[in-house]
């Protein structure tokens, strides 16, 4: 439990440095109707592997499918970071 949550928050992180295109990249669309006073949303998802980690500055590389490098900062929030491995696949949402 402690591990998925670091990694919502880390993909969070992630997803303000995220560059535009996944390589494994599907759409999910939201309802076709929203509820009163909502938004429709149109998401994407895709994979990364974690490449680098530096615990002490809290700071990590993902690398995505198509070989891009990502650059992450880990929010001092986010307890139980040292859980998280060099080779973790992570789920990245934007």
């Amino acid at each position: 439990m402690k591990r998925v949550l670091f990694l919502a928050l880390t993909v969070s992180v992630v997803i303000a440095f995220a560059q535009p295109g996944f390589a494994q990249v599907r759409k999910i669309a939201g309802n076709s109707a929203p509820a009163a006073g909502g938004i429709k949303v149109e998401a994407e998802e895709g994979t990364a592997t974690v490449d680098s980690i530096d615990y002490e500055n809290r700071t990590g590389t993902l690398k995505l499918p198509d070989g891009t490098m990502l650059t992450f900062r880990v929010s001092p929030e986010v307890r139980n970071s040292d859980q998280v491995k060099v080779g973790d696949k992570v789920l990245i949402r934007k």
